[in-house]
Protein backbone atom coordinates (compact mmCIF):
# COMPACT_ATOMS: atom_id res chain seq x y z
CA UNK A 1 0.00 0.00 0.00
CA UNK A 2 1.54 3.31 -1.02
CA UNK A 3 2.56 6.00 1.30
CA UNK A 4 -0.45 8.51 -0.59
CA UNK A 5 -3.08 5.38 -0.09
CA UNK A 6 -1.97 5.60 3.81
CA UNK A 7 -2.22 9.30 3.87
CA UNK A 8 -5.64 9.31 2.66
CA UNK A 9 -6.52 6.33 4.93
CA UNK A 10 -5.37 8.55 8.03
CA UNK A 11 -7.47 11.90 6.86
CA UNK A 12 -10.37 9.82 6.85
CA UNK A 13 -10.64 9.22 10.10
CA UNK A 14 -8.85 12.29 12.16
CA UNK A 15 -8.31 15.68 12.02
CA UNK A 16 -6.30 15.96 15.39
CA UNK A 17 -4.30 18.31 15.72
CA UNK A 18 -1.58 15.26 16.95
CA UNK A 19 -1.86 13.78 13.62
CA UNK A 20 -1.32 16.81 11.66
CA UNK A 21 1.66 17.61 13.92
CA UNK A 22 2.97 14.14 13.73
CA UNK A 23 1.57 12.75 10.35
CA UNK A 24 4.44 13.01 8.27
CA UNK A 25 6.51 10.94 10.92
CA UNK A 26 3.78 8.16 11.51
CA UNK A 27 3.42 7.54 7.58
CA UNK A 28 7.20 7.63 7.04
CA UNK A 29 7.73 4.96 9.48
CA UNK A 30 5.22 3.07 8.42
CA UNK A 31 6.03 3.46 4.89
CA UNK A 32 9.90 2.04 5.94
CA UNK A 33 9.12 -0.77 7.18
CA UNK A 34 6.59 -1.96 4.57
CA UNK A 35 9.32 -1.04 1.89
CA UNK A 36 11.59 -3.40 3.84
CA UNK A 37 9.95 -6.08 4.78
CA UNK A 38 6.85 -8.03 2.86
CA UNK A 39 3.86 -7.82 5.83
CA UNK A 40 1.65 -9.49 4.61
CA UNK A 41 -0.18 -12.24 7.32
CA UNK A 42 3.26 -11.55 9.58
CA UNK A 43 2.50 -11.92 13.27
CA UNK A 44 3.56 -8.75 14.64
CA UNK A 45 3.55 -7.03 18.03
CA UNK A 46 3.14 -3.63 18.80
CA UNK A 47 4.84 -2.33 21.73
CA UNK A 48 2.97 1.21 23.22
CA UNK A 49 0.21 0.83 20.99
CA UNK A 50 -1.21 3.79 19.06
CA UNK A 51 -5.04 2.98 17.39
CA UNK A 52 -3.86 5.18 14.44
CA UNK A 53 -0.56 3.31 13.56
CA UNK A 54 -2.57 0.03 14.37
CA UNK A 55 -5.15 1.45 11.28
CA UNK A 56 -2.21 1.47 9.47
CA UNK A 57 -0.42 -1.45 10.27
CA UNK A 58 -3.52 -3.55 10.32
CA UNK A 59 -3.94 -2.36 6.55
CA UNK A 60 -0.86 -3.32 5.57
CA UNK A 61 -1.70 -6.75 6.16
CA UNK A 62 -0.10 -7.73 9.22
CA UNK A 63 -1.87 -9.92 12.40
CA UNK A 64 -1.53 -7.52 14.70
CA UNK A 65 -1.54 -7.66 18.12
CA UNK A 66 -1.14 -4.14 19.98
CA UNK A 67 0.21 -3.89 23.53
CA UNK A 68 -1.42 -1.12 25.75
CA UNK A 69 -0.99 0.19 28.86
CA UNK A 70 -1.95 -2.00 32.15
CA UNK A 71 -4.93 -1.27 33.58
CA UNK A 72 -4.26 -0.71 36.48
CA UNK A 73 -2.64 3.04 35.85
CA UNK A 74 -3.29 5.87 38.29
CA UNK A 75 -6.29 7.68 36.43
CA UNK A 76 -4.23 11.27 36.37
CA UNK A 77 -1.37 9.72 34.62
CA UNK A 78 -3.03 6.90 32.30
CA UNK A 79 -3.14 6.85 28.84
CA UNK A 80 -6.43 8.08 26.62
CA UNK A 81 -8.62 4.60 25.88
CA UNK A 82 -7.33 2.48 22.99
CA UNK A 83 -9.57 0.98 20.70
CA UNK A 84 -9.16 -2.02 18.57
CA UNK A 85 -11.17 -1.40 15.40
CA UNK A 86 -11.81 1.19 12.50
CA UNK A 87 -14.73 1.36 11.08
CA UNK A 88 -14.39 2.86 7.72
CA UNK A 89 -16.57 5.92 5.58
CA UNK A 90 -16.35 3.44 3.04
CA UNK A 91 -17.93 0.92 5.37
CA UNK A 92 -14.75 -1.49 5.53
CA UNK A 93 -13.74 -2.60 9.25
CA UNK A 94 -10.19 -3.49 10.32
CA UNK A 95 -10.09 -5.40 13.87
CA UNK A 96 -7.57 -6.48 15.99
CA UNK A 97 -6.45 -7.44 19.24
CA UNK A 98 -4.92 -5.48 21.83
CA UNK A 99 -3.03 -6.98 24.89
CA UNK A 100 -2.66 -4.98 28.57
CA UNK A 101 0.54 -5.06 30.09
CA UNK A 102 3.86 -3.31 31.08
CA UNK A 103 6.99 -3.58 28.36
CA UNK A 104 9.31 -3.31 30.97
CA UNK A 105 8.46 -6.42 32.93
CA UNK A 106 8.04 -9.80 31.18
CA UNK A 107 5.58 -10.05 28.47
CA UNK A 108 3.23 -12.59 28.13
CA UNK A 109 4.11 -14.52 25.44
CA UNK A 110 5.85 -17.72 24.93
CA UNK A 111 9.27 -17.79 23.10
CA UNK A 112 9.24 -17.03 19.77
CA UNK A 113 5.64 -16.11 19.18
CA UNK A 114 6.00 -13.26 16.96
CA UNK A 115 7.48 -12.82 13.26
CA UNK A 116 7.78 -8.60 13.96
CA UNK A 117 8.05 -6.64 16.71
CA UNK A 118 7.79 -2.56 16.06
CA UNK A 119 8.28 -0.04 19.05
CA UNK A 120 7.55 3.34 17.05
CA UNK A 121 8.50 6.19 19.71
CA UNK A 122 8.36 3.75 22.29
CA UNK A 123 12.39 2.74 23.66
CA UNK A 124 12.91 6.61 24.74
CA UNK A 125 9.91 6.01 27.52
CA UNK A 126 11.85 3.46 28.90
CA UNK A 127 12.13 4.08 32.52
CA UNK A 128 14.37 0.91 33.27
CA UNK A 129 17.29 -0.48 31.62
CA UNK A 130 16.80 -0.87 27.52
CA UNK A 131 18.46 -4.23 27.76
CA UNK A 132 15.43 -5.71 29.78
CA UNK A 133 13.23 -3.93 26.85
CA UNK A 134 15.53 -5.52 24.39
CA UNK A 135 15.61 -9.10 25.70
CA UNK A 136 12.24 -9.66 26.00
CA UNK A 137 11.13 -8.47 22.56
CA UNK A 138 14.11 -11.15 21.42
CA UNK A 139 12.58 -13.65 23.21
CA UNK A 140 9.13 -13.24 22.13
CA UNK A 141 10.66 -12.99 18.55
CA UNK A 142 11.07 -16.05 16.42
CA UNK A 143 14.55 -17.17 15.25
CA UNK A 144 15.19 -14.41 12.11
CA UNK A 145 12.26 -12.41 12.94
CA UNK A 146 12.50 -8.58 13.08
CA UNK A 147 12.77 -5.66 15.31
CA UNK A 148 11.56 -2.37 13.75
CA UNK A 149 12.37 0.81 15.83
CA UNK A 150 11.30 4.13 15.04
CA UNK A 151 12.64 7.01 17.89
CA UNK A 152 14.52 10.68 17.77
CA UNK A 153 17.55 10.64 17.03
CA UNK A 154 19.59 13.12 20.01
CA UNK A 155 22.21 13.73 17.71
CA UNK A 156 19.85 15.36 14.86
CA UNK A 157 20.59 18.44 13.39
CA UNK A 158 16.99 19.94 14.41
CA UNK A 159 18.31 19.13 17.87
CA UNK A 160 22.01 20.62 17.47
CA UNK A 161 20.13 23.76 16.82
CA UNK A 162 17.84 23.50 19.71
CA UNK A 163 21.21 23.79 21.65
CA UNK A 164 22.14 26.75 20.18
CA UNK A 165 18.61 28.29 21.35
CA UNK A 166 19.53 27.27 24.78
CA UNK A 167 16.03 25.26 24.37
CA UNK A 168 15.68 21.76 25.55
CA UNK A 169 16.25 19.30 23.23
CA UNK A 170 14.19 16.17 24.16
CA UNK A 171 10.72 15.82 22.30
CA UNK A 172 9.06 16.05 26.05
CA UNK A 173 7.64 19.05 26.82
CA UNK A 174 4.75 17.57 29.19
CA UNK A 175 7.53 17.18 31.80
CA UNK A 176 9.54 20.24 31.47
CA UNK A 177 6.85 22.80 30.64
CA UNK A 178 5.75 22.64 34.65
CA UNK A 179 8.34 19.97 36.20
CA UNK A 180 5.62 18.25 37.74
CA UNK A 181 5.07 14.46 37.83
CA UNK A 182 6.74 12.63 34.97
CA UNK A 183 4.04 12.31 32.24
CA UNK A 184 3.43 9.20 30.52
CA UNK A 185 4.31 10.97 27.30
CA UNK A 186 7.91 11.89 28.74
CA UNK A 187 10.70 10.95 26.95
CA UNK A 188 13.31 9.40 29.71
CA UNK A 189 15.88 8.78 27.45
CA UNK A 190 16.33 9.81 23.70
CA UNK A 191 19.40 7.69 21.36
CA UNK A 192 22.13 8.48 19.53
CA UNK A 193 22.48 5.31 16.31
CA UNK A 194 25.98 4.90 17.79
CA UNK A 195 23.67 3.85 21.35
CA UNK A 196 21.02 1.95 19.70
CA UNK A 197 22.95 -0.30 16.72
CA UNK A 198 25.50 -1.43 19.58
CA UNK A 199 22.63 -1.67 22.52
CA UNK A 200 20.71 -4.42 19.65
CA UNK A 201 24.27 -5.85 18.20
CA UNK A 202 25.35 -6.31 22.20
CA UNK A 203 21.61 -8.77 22.34
CA UNK A 204 21.86 -10.54 19.40
CA UNK A 205 20.47 -8.43 16.58
CA UNK A 206 21.78 -7.96 13.31
CA UNK A 207 21.34 -4.49 11.92
CA UNK A 208 19.15 -4.81 8.59
CA UNK A 209 18.63 -1.06 7.97
CA UNK A 210 19.30 2.22 9.73
CA UNK A 211 18.09 5.42 8.04
CA UNK A 212 17.20 9.01 9.78
CA UNK A 213 15.62 11.64 7.71
CA UNK A 214 13.37 15.17 9.52
CA UNK A 215 9.43 14.24 9.44
CA UNK A 216 8.11 17.45 11.61
CA UNK A 217 6.60 20.96 10.26
CA UNK A 218 9.54 22.62 12.49
CA UNK A 219 12.64 20.75 11.12
CA UNK A 220 14.62 23.20 9.79
CA UNK A 221 14.82 23.00 5.97
CA UNK A 222 15.86 24.65 2.60
CA UNK A 223 18.57 26.70 1.71
CA UNK A 224 18.90 28.59 5.14
CA UNK A 225 19.46 25.43 6.90
CA UNK A 226 21.89 24.07 4.47
CA UNK A 227 24.10 27.02 4.45
CA UNK A 228 24.73 27.72 7.83
CA UNK A 229 25.02 23.38 8.50
CA UNK A 230 27.96 23.88 5.38
CA UNK A 231 29.52 26.95 6.91
CA UNK A 232 29.51 25.11 10.52
CA UNK A 233 31.58 22.33 8.95
CA UNK A 234 33.97 24.30 7.00
CA UNK A 235 34.66 26.26 10.47
CA UNK A 236 35.27 22.69 12.30
CA UNK A 237 37.21 21.90 9.00
CA UNK A 238 39.48 24.64 8.97
CA UNK A 239 40.21 24.18 13.12
CA UNK A 240 41.39 20.29 12.68
CA UNK A 241 37.78 18.94 13.20
CA UNK A 242 38.03 16.91 10.02
CA UNK A 243 36.18 13.99 11.45
CA UNK A 244 33.53 16.04 13.38
CA UNK A 245 33.31 18.46 9.97
CA UNK A 246 32.24 15.06 7.38
CA UNK A 247 29.73 13.61 10.40
CA UNK A 248 27.74 16.99 10.82
CA UNK A 249 26.06 15.49 7.46
CA UNK A 250 25.77 11.37 8.21
CA UNK A 251 22.74 10.48 10.48
CA UNK A 252 21.44 13.86 11.69
CA UNK A 253 17.44 13.39 10.81
CA UNK A 254 15.21 14.27 13.47
CA UNK A 255 13.69 10.48 13.32
CA UNK A 256 15.70 7.26 13.12
CA UNK A 257 14.09 4.05 11.28
CA UNK A 258 16.05 1.34 12.23
CA UNK A 259 15.08 -2.94 11.46
CA UNK A 260 17.27 -5.49 13.20
CA UNK A 261 17.22 -9.01 12.82
CA UNK A 262 17.45 -11.53 15.44
CA UNK A 263 20.02 -13.78 15.00
CA UNK A 264 19.11 -16.67 16.65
Amino acid sequence: MGKRDLENLLDSVTTSDYVKWNKERILSCIDELQNLLNLTGVKTLDLGHDTLVGLLLAKTGVELVGNIAPLNETESLAPPPQTSQFKLPNGDTYKWRLDPFDFETTFPYQDGSFELVTAFEVIEHVLGSPRRFIREIKRVLKPGGHLFLGTPNINSWPKILRQFQHAPVYDSKPYSQDFGPRHFMCHVYEYSPWELKTLLRSEGFEIVSFRTWNPYPSDPKGPRSFVLRTLLSLSLFACGYFKESALLFKDRGHQIGLLARSTS
